[in-house]
């Protein structure tokens, strides 16, 4: 029978049913670690406030009863400084995203990172819903279904460590180097460990018999194990700080009754604290001191900690941070109050780029991999005192609670060098609701919630429809068609095109456009990383047979142009890639000029990025303007002389204007500075190889030809690369790296018998017979 109680209960079994989310893992859609999991999360909560709303159209007889309701529930909390600190952290979201430089994109957010202000406001209503509708046993049987899943998530990170990959639901794609288990990311998986550690702080206050206590401190001690095995160095270093908090808070107020343990009346735990905090400090030291030994790089963990340095140019991790963070001071410096909007990060770290990133890979940053920076530069002063005064608070409500105080530390410490997403959320909010609740209200707990069984009425069922329909509209178009989209678009990836095959992957990726929606950047992100041959992907725009297929995926990055211009600069960068490989065609010579005047717009907003200063040169190549492309490419060299690619592009447009020296010159530096040609991307290979073709540098082919087959560089050779380096060491009668190049052909079954002749005549040294074949 459907009554408010029924809708009571109904609202308390999504509330439950959130905590089974880290283990949606969805191998058919696009980001299968988070799609699921994002449009479940919403899903649940969506279908709680409605079963909320619903009992309280039910409950309610009279307006005035639900304004008591109200005065009830603010009476209770009117002075609880913790949720008031929430509530302002809101209002900063709320206004970042109102100011924000897209206010779209702010509000909605996108599918890769599941944040926007419409995500957060999901959080909200799963934080004051469980404030209002949950007992004290409620709280107990969600927190515990949260430490029970994290115990499976435990269980499948310890298979895949092991390298186990084929166990029931066990996710693919894992890597047994650094587990993810279902979360995928083996830095949010320590971010999610450190908050399992924290309820079982929360959960040890719940229960009074021993052997319940000691499973959670089992769950809390393989939740410690498991982050090692993460091998995340910020997730490790917030546990190393939470540890110490904690046995500083027991070497000051060490009592034996605060665990709960079974120890001897002898034995003291204050004692026994400040015996392991000073471990720990001589063990850090004697760690630091000798962590360039190899016995570090035995221990999970402890090896990614050993190299660490902060000093070092090489940990690309570090410095990539600490670079990111500067770029990040100087966006904040421009709009230091609101800041840029939610989301608005990407457009100010290309706006205060520092070419110096470049060094370590051109990755584009959407977040600066610090959770307060990113609070900083998004929201301001406003938002980030907010955010400080949240912390501090609820740091504050568990301060008689060390174990849930200490994985807390731990968990914003490691926010310091990562950013926060739904696998944090879906904990971190809930947390924060129980101390709203327990601790700052000091156990008066207010329920606004009414046991009698009250039968539907007429004005009840119509307030109650009328939300379950927005509700459920909203739902249809914001997760049910984007999660369609997102399906269809993992089908357009993983689908090799053919001419064949082409209509039916039009088929899909119509259904992945359109609608236009919050999920489309990321859909559209991806696909044209794929179509474009980056990271190995497949190269439609070249060839005119797939003229349908690039013909929409170009329409595709024009509407999100047009949509959000001023978001985005990566797009105006894939729009100039897509019209320079149109242009190349025959007949199509005015798309360079089109192309140049695209890639200008994106440099206005990212002026000291260098991929834009290569496609420009690019650009005016195309159009016979030589010595100003050489000007492009020199002022990307000039805006950091260590860029192995900046050296690279000026070397080829030097090779194109026929300046063989200064080509050469350059040439050489891509391969001082990279001697494996790592940083070159995938595509830049064929254009290394026509720039020592074009100056006769077929040495330099050979050269290359020899230093792939022995493993020494990543660069992709074709078989007429190497057809051309094996006349090349006849030539010059070279029979070593002869034979190499011929003994390579050996693996194709069509030329073995002449590789064969081959090998042999070259060790006999008869050139002249070679050279007349």
């Amino acid at each position: 029978m459907f009554n408010n109680i029924f809708f009571l209960k109904s609202a308390k079994i999504f509330l439950f049913a959130v905590a089974f989310t880290p283990l949606i893992y969805k191998a058919n859609v696009i980001y299968p670690y988070l799609t699921g999991k994002l449009f479940f999360l919403r899903l649940i909560i969506e279908f709680a406030l409605i079963s909320f709303i619903a009992y309280k159209a039910f409950s309610i007889n009279s307006p005035e009863e639900l304004k008591n309701d109200f005065k009830s529930l603010f009476g209770a909390y009117k002075k609880n400084f913790l949720l008031l600190a929430l509530l302002a952290f809101f209002v900063s979201l709320l206004i970042s995203t109102i100011f924000a430089v897209n206010p779209y994109r702010a509000f909605w957010g996108n599918l890769e990172r599941g944040e926007g202000l419409v995500n957060f406001f999901h959080y909200l209503a799963l934080l004051l819903l469980m404030i209002v509708l949950f007992s004290r046993r409620d709280w107990f049987k969600f927190f515990a279904i949260s430490l029970g899943v994290g115990i499976i998530t435990i269980f499948y990170g310890f298979l895949q460590s092991v390298g186990i990959m084929n166990f029931p639901f066990m996710p693919q794609g894992g890597a047994s180097e650094r587990v993810g288990s279902f979360i995928g990311n083996p830095a949010f998986f320590g971010a999610y460990l450190i908050l399992i550690i924290a309820v079982s702080g929360i959960m040890a206050g719940f229960v009074s018999k021993k052997w319940q206590k000691n499973l959670i401190y089992l769950a809390m001690i393989l939740s410690f194990a498991m982050i090692f095995l993460t091998r995340t160095r910020g997730a490790l270093l917030g546990l190393a700080v939470g540890i110490f908090v904690l046995l500083i808070f027991f070497s000051i107020f060490g009592h034996r009754k605060s665990l709960g343990l079974s120890m001897s009346p002898k034995l003291s735990l204050q004692k026994i604290s400040i015996f392991l905090l000073v471990f720990l400090i001589i063990f850090t030291g004697v760690f630091w001191f000798t962590k360039s030994n190899s016995f570090w790089q035995t221990l999970p963990g402890f090896d990614r900690l050993a190299k660490t340095d902060f000093l070092n140019s090489n940990d690309a991790a570090i410095q990539t941070r600490l670079i990111a963070w500067r770029s990040s001071w100087e966006a904040f410096k421009e709009k230091p109050l609101i800041g840029w909007g939610l989301e608005g990060y990407l457009t100010a770290y290309s706006k205060y780029y520092d070419p110096k990133y470049a060094v370590y890979g051109e990755t584009w940053l959407d977040r600066s991999h610090n959770k307060f920076i990113d609070v900083l530069v998004m929201q301001g002063i406003v938002g980030i005192l907010a955010y400080l005064a949240l912390v501090g608070l609820l740091l504050r409500a568990f301060r008689r609670q060390p174990l849930v105080l200490a994985g807390l530390v731990a968990y914003f410490v490691q926010n310091l060098f990562v950013f926060e997403e739904t696998n944090s959320y879906l904990l971190f909010f809930p947390i924060l609701g129980f101390a709203i609740v327990y601790f700052v209200n000091k156990n008066n707990v207010v329920e606004v919630v009414a046991e009698e069984v009250k039968p539907l009425k007429n004005k009840g069922i119509i307030i109650a429809s009328t939300a379950a329909f927005l509700i459920l509209a909203f739902s249809y178009f914001y997760n049910y068609i984007p999660y369609n989209q997102a399906k269809a678009a993992n089908f357009v990836y993983n689908t090799r095109p053919t001419p064949e095959n082409q209509k039916i992957i039009m088929k899909h990726l119509k259904n992945a456009l359109e609608p236009y929606n919050f999920s489309q950047s990321s859909i559209r992100d991806l696909l044209f990383d794929r179509f474009y041959n980056v990271s190995g992907g497949y190269d439609i725009f070249s060839n005119p047979q797939f003229d349908l297929l690039s013909k929409e995926t170009e329409k595709s990055i024009d509407e999100i142009i047009e949509r959000e211009p001023n978001y985005d600069p990566r797009y105006y960068l894939r729009k100039n890639q897509i019209l320079f490989i149109f242009a190349k065609r025959p007949g199509n010579e005015a798309l360079f000029k089109e192309a140049e005047a695209t890639i200008r717009k994106g440099m206005e907003m990212a002026p000291r990025r260098q991929e834009f200063y290569y496609g420009l040169a690019l650009d005016l190549v195309g159009q016979g303007r030589y010595e100003e492309a050489v000007k492009a490419a020199q002022a990307a060299v000039e805006l950091n002389p260590q860029v192995p690619r900046a050296y690279y592009h000026l070397g080829l447009m030097y090779a194109i204007v026929k300046k063989k020296t200064e080509a050469l010159e350059a040439l050489d530096m891509v391969q001082k500075l990279n001697p494996d040609l790592s940083s070159l991307y995938y595509f830049d290979s064929s254009g290394l190889i026509l720039a020592y073709k074009i100056i006769g540098s077929f040495d330099k082919i050979a050269e290359l030809a020899i230093q792939r087959l022995d493993g020494k560089n990543m660069i992709a050779m074709s078989q007429d690369d190497y057809l051309l380096s094996l006349k090349y060491f006849a030539d010059k009668r070279d029979a070593g790296n002869f034979i190499k190049i011929a003994q390579y052909f050996r693996q194709f079954s069509e030329m073995k018998d002449d590789m064969e002749v081959l090998i042999d005549l070259a060790k006999k040294g008869n050139w002249e017979i070679i050279l007349k074949l």
